[in-house]
């Protein structure tokens, strides 16, 4: 019973399973059924279209295939026809398909619009009321297509040229109502209708992306190393890029700043439709589309936008060189003052704007900018290869004109003191005031006077900011910019005037409420420190000191006082912080300018020593400054050492050595280091040890023992004698022009010898003598070695303060023949190209002759007009500097050694002279009071007193120098006297000949003491004699005042020393 009623329901459970796949079967079937129904008609609609397409395009082709580039026939289709046709082709349109076609439609509507038929005129269409509203929007499909298919165009591509022309074209007469000549305008009511109509047209272009389409195109032609645009393709695209904006079809002002900004982007624009399409030039001006393009981006919103649209540097300088370039192809007489500040502050915003985006993309991976120089902006293709046109547009900026037209009248007032506000001037009414106090300036109450911030002097330093603006952005140019301000010298005269007027104080007033020199009034003073600082680099001693066209020398004298002045009160009352003095653009300005000043002044003076003193830097009261630390004292001396006092700073130096000897000695080894050196090798062997000391060890004791010619040690303990004459003696081998490490130029200084590689190891030679001098200059020891002022100078490091030091300026010091060719060369009233120079220089070595480029590939590089100035610099540089920078680099390295930089920067390199070899003066009465006397010699003995009075009344200053070097082996007196003198000055009495001498002993004390000779001592026929390792002057007891002038004179004259007795 339970079997039968399992198995029905196992039965009834598959008769249900068996329905459910029979519907699931049937539901598969029928979505298969609706697929194939749907694929086959999709098909059947797929090949009618094609049909239809097809049928079309054969219709279209025979209707409108006849219109093409070559055909110049008249339309034939009626315009309805030619319409009804149309709206078939677009409602299957293609773009990818059917650009040809499309491109046959646009040739024949330049001729239907063209022709004066109406039923053949596709324009007229716009008389059928009833075709209008499809008419418009077809009309607006064919403008958006033309613009779709600009975007897609190449210009380099000669085909893409012709339809640029093509679309350009056809959009412009379809958007200028004049141009549809078959349209009869019966009213102004139907002509308003049709401008509405052009006016919407453009107005949906503008939206649909018109401008953009056409930036693209013009950085396509002209973002390239040679623009791929002609007059034909160029002047539509230019007709087509200001329709909107005579139209004003622009939804906004912002809106069309916007697009002016993208066009000023676009790098050489302005300059290639200069050169491509000089008449649209004129037709920009007529219609005065180069002023209201400027205009709109000098405003406050302008520039927030400008902020926000310039991302990349290269487009910041395409705007400012476009607009430049258009303020400059505009410029008219009737220009208000108004307008050029408007234009120069924009520029000043906009290259600010550049260093704002270098600085914030600063990185590791700088990229050289052919004109900012090492940027690390990102990188744009597009715009590098035609960085070169930007930069023709930004070289307008120093081009005599434009430098006339921004600075105003003010060069024209060259021969005044002093520049008041103009009577009836722009800067009287009321837009100009209002432009002055935007920039937060105001206009002169005393007119008499001038002031800082009122005035014109406030529009100046509105110029002179955007100069000073250009000059630290463009670093590629700054030197154009340079020179091209500098030409005829009116203007740095021109506002030195200025400067002059407005005093130090105001200067200093103004850091003392803000200590920001990135004020624009602050701009006036750098501009002119820049401007002086290339002329003074640039012009010979004798434009400078006999010509005086630019400044006179009495100008020299108070500009070097007005700057160090200023100098030293920016540092002394910390009128700026210590840190900012090392980055501030102005203080920089001016401290080159003064260092120049003050390095032409030491090698030809235009004014005195106290000139450049400052009271509050002498004495007691700067050293106590420097003893409690404080920054100020610290930062003269680094900055303006020159204020003070000579005497003082190498009492300074003195004592840091002192300092330094007393931590040396403390930490150094206690026992002196002993070298043994034959006199016949003094330089090999004293090169041997000299040069393995440690920087500590050669500033210790090093005492020295000499092996004679028979290899036998010398006698004698070494006292510093010894050593002293082991430097002199070495000194004066290795400074020998006949070793040829060293030349000797005309006036017998010396400089590192461009041969000096004959000699092995000369380069570590020039280490071993740098160690040398500079160990003599740390004990104090004075050596007559007259250096070159050129090679002292880069001993100082001067070489390497970039614009501040100019090696044309240092070139007499080692050749006044080479100097007086270049100077001649530089005056020279013809066409240097004449003497076929190179920029390449030759040098002879032993005979053979090298050819050394000055530049890379200088030697196929001609000289001409405009780089002679270029090669008179770089020919100085190459043979004061580049063909012994090895030698000079590696004395320098030697001379730290022993001494500090920052104890040597403090002096000029004629101080730096006096410091290695002592004073010109010698001061007989400080010689005397800090002479010792021995062997029975004291100050009032009969033969001291002869001889003193010889020396102060029959011997000439030659003559005394003559004696010092005698007894010193220098002619020249220590800098502080002789009290420094090391070891001391020291006169002792001889009774016997040299060789018979051994020194003091009671009884030729007792018998110098008390004048008692005998015959040998007074004998006439015995010379002077001196120890210079000693300073010592060995002097025989003369019976008369006469026998000893005779004596001493041929003594030093015959140069005896140890030889002659």
């Amino acid at each position: 019973m339970f079997t039968n009623s399992t198995s029905k329901t196992n039965r009834s459970v598959a008769v249900v399973e068996e329905a459910k796949l029979a519907r699931e079967k049937r539901a598969r079937e029928k979505k298969r059924t609706d697929a194939a129904i749907l694929i086959q008609s999709f098909v059947r609609r797929c090949l009618c279209v094609k049909h239809l397409r097809a049928e079309n395009q054969r219709e279209f082709d025979e209707v409108f295939g006849q219109y093409a580039y070559s055909s110049e026939l008249p339309p034939t289709i009626t315009a309805e026809d030619a319409f009804s046709h149309l709206r078939q082709f677009f409602f299957l349109f293609n773009g990818r398909d059917d650009q040809e076609r499309f491109r046959n439609v646009c040739c024949y509507l330049i001729r239907s619009i063209s022709c004066e038929k109406p039923q053949y005129s596709f324009m007229s269409i716009l008389q059928k009321t009833e075709f209008v509203s499809t008419w418009r929007r077809q009309v607006l499909l064919i403008l958006q297509l033309c613009v779709r298919y600009l975007r897609l165009l190449n210009p380099e591509n000669v085909a893409d040229g012709k339809d640029l022309v093509l679309y350009s074209q056809v959009i412009i007469m379809l958007t200028h109502a004049s141009q549809w000549k078959a349209v009869k305008i019966p009213s102004e009511v139907v002509q308003k209708v049709m401008n509405g109509l052009t006016f919407k047209w453009l107005q949906e272009l503008v939206k649909f992306g018109l401008y953009q389409t056409i930036h693209e195109l013009l950085i396509r032609g002209m973002a390239r190393s040679k623009p791929s645009f002609t007059n034909t393709t160029l002047f539509p695209l230019l007709t087509l890029t200001v329709r909107p904006m005579v139209q004003a079809a622009f939804p906004s002002e912002i809106d069309l700043q916007k697009t002016v900004i993208k066009l000023y982007t676009v790098p050489g624009l302005l300059l290639h439709v200069a050169s491509i399409c000089p008449e649209f030039i004129e037709t920009l001006k007529k219609q005065n589309l180069l002023k209201s393009w400027n205009s709109l981006l000098t405003t406050d919103k302008a520039w927030l936008m400008l902020r926000q649209e310039l991302t990349t540097a290269n487009a910041t300088l395409s705007m400012t060189a476009n607009l430049l370039y258009a303020f400059w192809l505009d410029r008219r007489e009737d220009d208000s003052e108004v307008e050029v500040l408007h234009a120069v502050s924009t520029i000043i915003f906009l290259l600010d704007r550049c260093r704002e985006i270098t600085a914030s993309h600063q990185s590791a991976a700088s990229k050289w900018h052919p004109i900012l120089g090492w940027s690390s902006d990102r990188p744009d293709p597009s715009y590098q290869d035609s960085m070169g046109f930007v930069q023709q547009q930004l070289e307008i900026v120093y081009m005599k004109d434009f430098v006339r037209i921004v600075f105003g009248r003010s060069l024209e007032r060259k021969g005044e003191n002093a520049i008041v506000v103009k009577k009836n001037g722009a800067v009287g009414n009321s837009k100009a005031l209002a432009m002055l106090h935007k920039l937060g300036l105001s206009v002169a109450k005393n007119p008499s006077r001038l002031q800082l911030g009122e005035g014109e002097v406030s529009r100046l330093a509105i110029v002179c900011a955007m100069y000073q603006t250009a000059i630290n952005c463009l670093s590629r140019l700054n030197l154009n910019i340079l020179t091209g301000l500098c030409a005829e010298g009116a203007l740095p005269a021109t506002l030195w005037r200025i400067i002059k007027d407005i005093g130090v104080s105001q200067f200093t007033e103004l850091l003392k409420s803000n200590p920001s020199t990135f004020t624009t009034e602050f701009q006036l003073l750098g501009l002119f420190c820049n401007l002086t600082a290339h002329l003074i680099t640039i012009m010979d001693d004798l434009e400078l000191y006999e010509e005086q066209k630019i400044f006179t020398v009495t100008d020299l004298s108070d500009m070097s006082k007005f700057l160090n002045d200023l100098t030293f009160r920016i540092i002394w009352y910390e009128y700026m912080p210590a840190a900012q003095l090392k980055t501030d653009a102005l203080f920089t300005s001016v401290h080159r300018l003064l260092q120049l000043l003050y390095q032409r002044n030491a090698r030809r003076r235009f004014a005195p020593d106290e000139h450049w003193i400052m009271k509050e830097a002498k004495g007691s009261s700067f050293f106590s400054e420097l003893k409690d630390k404080h920054v100020n004292a610290q930062q003269l001396l680094i900055y303006a050492p020159q204020c003070i006092p000579h005497h003082d700073r190498v009492k300074l130096f003195r004592q840091w050595i002192k300092e330094d000897r007393a931590v040396m000695q403390e930490t150094a080894a206690k026992s002196p280091i002993l070298i043994t050196v034959q006199r016949r090798r003094i330089v090999e062997d004293g090169y041997q040890y000299i040069s393995r000391l440690t920087p500590e060890e050669l500033k210790g004791t090093v005492r020295v023992r000499f092996v004679n010619a028979e290899g036998v040690q010398e006698a004698g303990i070494d006292q510093d004698g010894v050593f002293k004459e082991f430097l002199e003696e070495t000194l004066k081998s290795v400074f020998d022009p006949n070793l040829q490490l060293f030349k000797a130029t005309a006036d017998n200084r010396l400089y590192p010898s461009p041969n000096s590689s004959m000699q092995d190891n000369h380069i570590q030679l020039f280490n071993f003598v740098g160690r040398v001098l500079g160990k003599a200059l740390y004990e104090g020891i004075v050596v007559d070695v007259p250096l070159a002022n050129f090679f002292l100078s880069q001993v100082l490091g001067f070489h390497t303060t970039g614009s501040a030091y100019s090696y044309f300026d240092e070139l007499p010091s080692f050749d006044l023949d080479l100097y007086k060719q270049l100077s001649n060369l530089k005056r020279y009233p013809g066409d240097v190209a004449d003497f076929s120079l190179t920029f390449a220089s030759d040098s002879e070595c032993f005979g053979q002759v090298t050819e050394n480029d000055l530049v890379p590939g200088g030697r196929y590089m001609e000289v001409t007009e405009e780089n002679k100035i270029l090669y008179i610099h770089l020919m100085a540089h190459w043979r004061m500097h580049g063909q012994i920078k090895q030698q000079i680099n590696a004395f320098i390295q030697g001379f730290y050694t022993v001494v500090k930089h920052e104890w040597v920067s403090m002096f000029s390199s004629p101080e730096l002279q006096k410091l290695i070899s002592g004073s010109e003066k010698i001061d007989l009465h400080d010689l005397r009071k800090n002479t010792h006397y021995y062997g029975g010699f004291h100050s009032g003995h009969r033969v001291i007193g002869w001889l003193w009075d010889v020396l102060e009344n029959d011997f000439n200053e030659e003559e005394k120098g003559l004696f010092l070097k005698f007894v010193t082996s220098c002619s020249k007196a220590p800098v502080l006297g002789f009290q420094y003198l090391e070891p001391p000055f020291s006169i002792r009495l001889v009774e016997v000949g040299e060789d018979q001498d051994s020194g003091d002993t009671l009884g030729s004390v007792i018998r110098g003491f008390f004048t008692v000779g005998n015959k040998k001592a007074a004998s006439v026929g015995r010379l002077p004699t001196a120890s210079t390792c000693f300073n010592l002057l060995k002097l025989p007891s003369y019976p008369k005042k006469s026998v000893l002038r005779e004596k001493l004179k041929y003594a030093i004259k015959s140069n005896s020393g140890f030889e002659l007795s």
